[in-house]
């Protein structure tokens, strides 16, 4: 599991996953094996399509692609949303 900060301050609308969380993330997945299977949670959804997405949440999932990335569990927005991606399309 891989749970990361997605919060922008106080920011509810228009966010951004802060420089810090990517710099974290960069320096933390190199340390994963990329074959194992992994979950990232976060605080805002990081689905396009999905109310509250961070403006930069492509720039985190970007950082797992070449990672076995097999679910990310986003809060904030009261609704279910599903979208498949990769293989999975």
């Amino acid at each position: 599991f891989v749970v990361i900060d997605s919060t922008d301050g106080k920011q509810w609308g228009q966010t951004r996953v802060q420089p810090a969380t990517l710099a974290w993330l960069d320096a933390e997945l190199p340390r994963i094996d990329p074959a194992q299977p992994l979950v990232l949670a976060t605080h805002f959804p990081l689905a396009a399509a999905t109310p509250l997405c961070p403006l930069n949440a492509e720039e985190v999932l970007a950082r797992f692609v070449h990672h076995n990335l097999r679910l990310v569990l986003g809060g904030h927005h009261h609704g279910r949303t599903e979208v498949a991606r990769g293989q999975y399309v």
